[in-house]
C-alpha cells in the first residue's frame, strides 16, 4: 500500500479534490521526476499558507511520502502523524503511519487494549466535529430536562438520568481535543532516540534518553535547541533538528 501511495499520492491526493495551483502542479511533476528537494520546498511553502485542514493534511502526507522515499523514515512518521491529526479518520493515512512506524522501529499505535480503543474513539474527530458532538449532547440534555420539567413522569425522569450519564460520551472528544490543543507537541525523530541535556549545550550533563517517536510538549527554545516537557513535568533540552513539530 505504501509503495503505491509513494507514486500516486502526490498526483491524485485523497478522495477529495486536491488543492489547486500551478505551484502544486509543479511540485507533483518534480516529485515524479525524482527532484524531491524542489517538490518538498514547494509543498512546505504551500503549507505555510492558510488552508483548510484537509488540504494541509494532503500536503503533510505528500511531504511524508517524499521523506520516506528519501530515506528519512523517522521524519516520514512525523509527517504522517501530522497529516492524520488533521484528517483523523483517513484509513490510508493510519495504515501508512503504522507501516512507517514499524519500519522505523517504533511501537504500533494500537496495542489491542481497551484503553487504546477508547483513545482512538475519542481522537478520531476533528475539532469542529468534536464541538458539534458536544453541542448535540448538551442539546439532548436540555431537551430531556425541559420535557421532564413540563410533563414529569417516571419515564421522562429516567430519560433525563440517561442523558446525564451520556454526557461524558458526547463531551469526551471535545475535552480530549481541548486538552491536546493546549500544548505544542514535538516528536523525537533522531534515529535511535536522543540524549536529553540539562542545559542547551552539548557538554551539559545528560538527563535521559528520549526514544525515537516519543512526543513531548515544547516549553521554550534556544538557538539550535528546544526545551521539551515530559508527562511528569520533566524538562529536557535537545537539539532542535532531532525533533519535529506535529502541529501544522
Amino acid at each position: 500500500m505504501l509503495m503505491i501511495l509513494l507514486l500516486l499520492l502526490p498526483v491524485f491526493g485523497f478522495a477529495e479534490a486536491p488543492p489547486q495551483g500551478p505551484e502544486l502542479d509543479l511540485a507533483s511533476s518534480l516529485y515524479r521526476q525524482g527532484d524531491l528537494a524542489s517538490a518538498q520546498t514547494l509543498w512546505l511553502e504551500a503549507l505555510e499558507e492558510l488552508a483548510p485542514a484537509q488540504e494541509r493534511s494532503r500536503l503533510c502526507a505528500n511531504l511524508g511520502t517524499a521523506a520516506y522515499r528519501d530515506g528519512r523514515t523517522e521524519e516520514s512518521v512525523a509527517w504522517f502523524s501530522a497529516a492524520l491529526a488533521l484528517n483523523p479518520r483517513n484509513s490510508d493515512l493510519l495504515h501508512d503511519l503504522e507501516l512507517t512506524r514499524a519500519q522505523a522501529g517504533m511501537p504500533g499505535l494500537d496495542s489491542g487494549s481497551l484503553l487504546d480503543a477508547v483513545g482512538f474513539m475519542l481522537t478520531e474527530w476533528t475539532p469542529a466535529e468534536a464541538g458539534w458532538i458536544g453541542l448535540a449532547g448538551l442539546a439532548l440534555l436540555a431537551l430531556c430536562a425541559v420535557l421532564e420539567a413540563l410533563r414529569g413522569g417516571r419515564r421522562l425522569a429516567q430519560l433525563l438520568v440517561l442523558a446525564i450519564l451520556l454526557q461524558p460520551v458526547f463531551l469526551g472528544p471535545l475535552m480530549v481535543r481541548s486538552w491536546n490543543s493546549s500544548g505544542d507537541p514535538y516528536m523525537v525523530i533522531e534515529t535511535g532516540g536522543i540524549l536529553a541535556r540539562a542545559e542547551p549545550r552539548p557538554d551539559s550533563s545528560r538527563q535521559a534518553h528520549l526514544p525515537v517517536g516519543s512526543v513531548y510538549d515544547r516549553m521554550d527554545s534556544w538557538p539550535g535547541w528546544v526545551l521539551l516537557r515530559g508527562a511528569g513535568g520533566e524538562r529536557h533540552w535537545v537539539p532542535d533538528d532531532s525533533t519535529f513539530r506535529l502541529t501544522r
